[in-house]
């Protein structure tokens, strides 16, 4: 005999058998939890960047929401006093609770790069021979036929208002701007 009996070797196969499932049983419980924690891990990343983007998305309209109460509280205020009264001023935006068909109206909270709540500030363009390439093809703001005036601030008859908002999203800080031409109403 060559060293052992046949039945010996088939004892010790029959015997290792069972290990060897063992064996790659783990194996493919370990490649099932990676794929597991993968998918997981995914599910909760696409999670997030759902929230994110629908933090962002409610920024914007707190904004638009933001322009419009300053749009509106210019438009009202006396037009002749528009340029003493709010040039480099800020405007808070309007804030509140309310339900649907009531007044007032939940504008939520936008913050600045310092944690302070966010506000729309007003600057007026009244330099005739400068004005901003946004405003589009506006000119005469004194209403005296030239381009010339650098300073219509007290003369003007149709006023270029810049208004900007800097804010906080959650990609860091964002300013938007409104380009606006105001005029009296009468």
């Amino acid at each position: 005999m060559n060293g052992g009996s046949p039945q010996r070797g088939n004892i010790q196969r029959y015997l290792a058998e069972p290990r060897r499932q063992a064996g790659s049983m783990l194996l493919e419980l370990t490649i099932a939890l990676s794929v597991l924690t993968v998918g997981v891990l995914g599910f909760l990343l696409a999670f997030q960047k759902n929230f994110t983007a629908a933090r962002d998305l409610a920024s914007r309209d707190l904004v638009s929401a933001a322009f419009s109460n300053a749009v509106e509280q210019l438009a009202n205020a006396d037009f002749s006093t528009l340029y003493s009264t709010y040039q480099y001023t800020n405007i808070a935006p309007a804030t509140g609770t309310g339900s649907p068909g009531s007044n007032v109206t939940t504008a939520g909270s936008l913050v600045d790069f310092y944690g302070y709540p966010a506000r729309v500030l007003v600057s007026f363009d009244v330099n005739e021979t400068a004005l901003p390439a946004e405003y589009g093809p506006v000119g005469d703001l004194d209403g005296d036929g030239a381009l010339t005036s650098t300073d219509c601030s007290t003369t003007y008859e149709i006023l270029p208002t810049h208004l900007s908002l800097t804010y906080q999203t959650s990609n860091g800080v964002l300013t938007k701007h409104m380009y606006i031409v105001l005029g009296s109403r009468s």
